[in-house]
């Protein structure tokens, strides 16, 4: 666990890292995903992501 956390540390120190948080349109993207997908229980966690990084035009595919 350690060495995930130093690694971690490292990329979010780094000058060109960008943490996507959710923003306006967060639960219209996550609510048209879960309908599309028909998501349910742990996998929605997943769904989360995949808006979030939608929304910030990061290709899911």
């Amino acid at each position: 666990m350690g060495t995930a956390i130093t690694a971690l540390d490292g990329l979010l120190t780094s000058a060109s890292a960008c943490v996507l948080m959710p923003g306006a349109r967060h639960w219209v993207l996550l609510a048209e995903i879960i309908r599309a997908s028909q998501v349910r229980g742990a996998v929605t966690n997943d769904a989360v992501l995949v808006a979030i990084c939608r929304e910030h035009g990061v290709d899911t595919s």
